[in-house]
């Protein structure tokens, strides 16, 4: 139908940028029940997993990273993005949206580029106080871009800017409503992002020799972000006597949020967001 809401969302990547998306989707469910909601992005990103395990649908497509690499690499991305944009016309085509949103990642350049270009209504949500690559350039085409900090305002036009914070999910908003029945002592929950974090993974395990006379009133969990290190990881802490619960991923948060004494994480601006929801 032409009087049909479609909504594109374009980006991930990481739970940074995919998550805060998911809550926008959420909104726009609930306030629109009749809307289209349709995700795009890569195999490899975290959308991959979680979005279909929603009411979604989504969209792949190969996306170069101008991430890492030397000039050689960055040179292939560059001769990649004509099809990058080939194929994002094509979505476009199908899906026939309203609207584009790009919530960040190098998944979100080339659909919402050329939905710009084709005189879609777009906008760009940026959540980090330092604005990433994509967004940048994407500033110069979208009609709006939405920031968590007003630090990152001054990456784009002015007439653009909308300071509106760093969207929550549902779940994690609604955690905050039931408190889970508890472990005994005291819980820590340790984790570095969707993706894990190196140092603070190597950096728990260090910590415990510091800890062992307080280990039986420890409860530890922690999402190491890689499942083929989860047996390792949870061996380390049982060698050492301490209760502790390993993931590479955790799906619910929000419950962990609230079970949890301390949290021990980075200072990604949506972990953020969502330790400020939780209290």
């Amino acid at each position: 139908m032409a009087d049909e809401l479609n909504i594109l969302i374009a980006g991930g990547g990481t739970g940074g940028h995919l998550f805060p998306a998911i809550a926008v989707a959420e909104e726009i469910s609930s306030r629109y029940p009749s809307a289209k909601i349709t995700f795009v992005g890569t195999l490899k990103g975290l959308e991959a997993r979680i979005i279909p395990l929603t009411m979604w649908e989504l969209i792949t497509m190969d996306v170069p990273s101008f991430k890492g690499g030397g000039l050689l690499k960055k040179i292939k991305t560059l001769a990649h993005l004509p099809t990058a944009l080939l194929k994002s016309r094509h979505v476009l085509h199908v899906v026939k949206p309203k609207l584009v949103i790009g919530v960040g990642g190098y998944s979100a350049g080339p659909v919402t580029l050329m939905a710009a270009l084709s005189g879609i209504p777009t906008a760009a949500m940026e959540q980090n106080a330092i604005a990433g690559i994509t967004n940048r350039i994407l500033g110069h085409f979208v009609k709006k871009v939405f920031v968590t900090f007003d630090e990152s305002a001054k990456y784009f036009s002015t007439n653009k800017v909308v300071e509106s914070g760093n969207p929550v999910r549902r779940k994690i908003r609604e955690s905050c409503q039931h408190r889970p029945v508890k472990h005994a002592g005291m819980t820590v929950l340790a984790f570095g992002g969707s993706q894990g974090a190196k140092t603070i993974n190597e950096k728990m395990i260090a910590a415990l020799d510091y800890l062992s006379d307080a280990k039986d009133d420890l409860h530890i969990i922690h999402q190491i972000g890689r499942l083929a290190d989860t047996d390792q990881y949870l061996a380390m802490y049982r060698a050492r006597g301490f209760a502790a619960e390993v993931f590479h991923f955790i799906e619910d948060m929000g419950k962990m949020y609230q079970m949890a004494d301390i949290v021990v994480c980075r200072a990604g601006a949506t972990s953020v967001a969502e330790l400020t929801v939780a209290g």
